[in-house]
């Protein structure tokens, strides 16, 4: 569960260093159903550093 967790808070990280703007923004997010506790101990702590609104849908996702 830690791992996904670390993949999931690099990957938001990374991709906000490599945008051109430095606003805050409403990031809308589709993550499988297995995300929900990741998403859920992740997004108040994200938008409380980044000042960024993490809008998050959950959805089964297909391979």
């Amino acid at each position: 569960m830690r791992t996904v967790f670390s993949f999931a808070a690099v990957g938001i990280l990374v991709g906000m260093m490599l945008s051109p703007a430095a606003t805050a923004a409403e990031l809308r997010v589709l993550a499988g159903g297995a995300m929900t506790a990741v998403w859920a101990g992740l997004k108040p702590k994200f938008e409380q550093t980044s000042g960024h609104k993490l809008d998050i849908f959950f959805a089964p996702l297909r391979t």
